[in-house]
């Protein structure tokens, strides 16, 4: 249990004193904007066009926010353009970070250790998938 914060201590603290330590938002960040990435996405959401076309049904993109600090958000500007892309091929886009920025990000995550949304944070996450489904007239 003690394993993966010792590990990450030392690895933190080698990559602190080497100078080449790039925090998690800045990884993250880096990854979704660079061009290889940008690239791909658009050729994987041309494609899903095209089948979404050839059998008549519509795309929902569906942003999760980091599940951080949401009163000095990181990833606005990330959100903003997944949604203008999505936008440009005509998806739906359902947005979650109004729905969780109404709570302490710390209350949404599994763990310390796992960022991932807990039981709180798929209920909040389904109850607004549902009702933009609704609204968008995709389900009844």
């Amino acid at each position: 249990i003690y394993t993966y914060p010792y590990i990450e201590l030392k690895a933190n603290y080698l990559l602190d004193t080497l100078g080449i330590k790039e925090t998690v938002i800045e990884s993250t960040r880096n990854i979704y904007k660079s061009k290889i990435n940008l690239d791909y996405n658009r050729k994987l959401f041309e494609e899903l066009k095209a089948l979404s076309k050839e059998n008549k049904f519509e795309v929902v993109v569906i942003i999760f926010p980091g599940l951080v600090n949401f009163k000095d958000y990181p990833y606005s500007d990330l959100h903003a353009l997944i949604a203008k892309t999505s936008g440009e091929y005509g998806f739906h886009v359902i947005d979650l970070y109004d729905a969780y920025s109404k709570y302490d990000a710390n209350k949404l995550i599994v763990s310390k250790y796992d960022t991932h949304p807990n039981e709180l944070g798929h209920k909040i996450a389904a109850e607004e998938i549902l009702e933009k489904l609704i609204n968008f007239s995709i389900i009844k």
